[in-house]
């Protein structure tokens, strides 16, 4: 418990000088002056202005984070030559993590549909990073890092810590998040061009989220330490795997692009499929929602 106390002995200290009270005066009015830019900004980004479109309405929320944390690094940078800045770098750390958290929960909402399970992982994220932060500032970052560092196990023969395994995970989350939510951008401006044929922008839609996929496994395969050349072994694995199990999956894929490309149906179709009428609703490469009179 003593030593435990003793890493924020320092920060207790500091924050009694009187270059910490010009510090928190220096925080005040950077918060005062990005509170009051954010409000004259954010009528622009809510402008139903496609330009000024960003995906959704929510992305608002992170503007005072990002520009207080912009005014706040600032004066760090500039007061660090004639002393310390230490109560500004812990304003700078809660900043950037409230930031972060903001950005998390922002792109999460728009990659996956709201459920209970949804709001539990938005607290968890929140509670990593907001640990991560206490660590950062009392210092105990250092010997946790450390600590997992030494943590290994073996491989093959290739010996991985608990760490690279742990950041490994978080950069294949966040890059596959970031892939999927910039799809989901691109799909929504895509529908949104009433000039371009239906079925085209849902197959450009498609594609650009399955190039997008595949950018974001071939950008953190290396940051992970994996070798790409690996996925020639997957590659060759997925093949068999396609032609002894998951042919009516394939199947229906390609046939679903060729439906699309041909245009030979649209929603809003009226078909009829055994003996029944209904309205086409979704088109997606895998399947197609048709909806009857009585509901199904």
């Amino acid at each position: 418990m003593n030593e435990f106390v003793e890493y924020f002995q320092p920060i207790v200290a500091a924050l009694k000088t009187q270059r910490a009270q010009w510090q928190l005066g220096v925080i005040a009015i950077c918060l005062g002056a990005a509170w009051l830019l954010s409000k004259l900004i954010k009528p622009r980004l809510s402008s139903p202005t496609p330009s000024w479109k960003f995906g959704a309405g929510s992305a608002v929320r992170l503007l005072f984070p990002l520009l207080a944390l912009l005014f706040v690094w600032s004066a760090k940078v500039l007061m660090t030559k004639s002393g310390s800045v230490i109560v500004l770098k812990i304003a700078v750390a809660l900043l950037l993590s409230f930031a972060l958290i903001r950005f998390s929960i922002y792109v999460i909402r728009h990659v996956f549909p709201p459920s209970a399970l949804l709001k539990s992982w938005e607290r968890v994220i929140a509670y990593t990073v907001w640990v991560g932060v206490a660590f950062y500032i009392t210092g105990l970052a250092e010997p946790v890092i450390d600590f997992l560092s030494d943590l290994s196990f073996k491989v093959g023969k290739q010996e991985v810590s608990v760490l690279q395994v742990f950041l490994g995970i978080i950069s294949i989350v966040a890059t596959l998040l970031i892939a999927l939510w910039l799809a989901r951008l691109t799909e929504n401006r895509l529908m949104q061009a009433q000039h371009m044929d239906l079925n085209l922008r849902v197959v450009l839609g498609k594609f650009i989220r399955a190039l997008l996929l595949v950018l974001a496994v071939l950008i953190v395969l290396p940051l992970v330490g994996i070798d790409i050349t690996l996925l020639s072994v997957f590659g060759g694995a997925l093949g068999v795997g396609l032609g002894i199990g998951l042919q009516k999956i394939a199947s229906n894929y390609i046939s679903g692009f060729i439906i699309l490309l041909e245009r030979s149906i649209r929603i809003g179709d009226v078909i009829t499929l055994d003996n029944r009428t209904g309205t086409v609703t979704q088109m997606r490469v895998r399947y197609t929602v048709v909806s009857y009179a009585d509901g199904t």
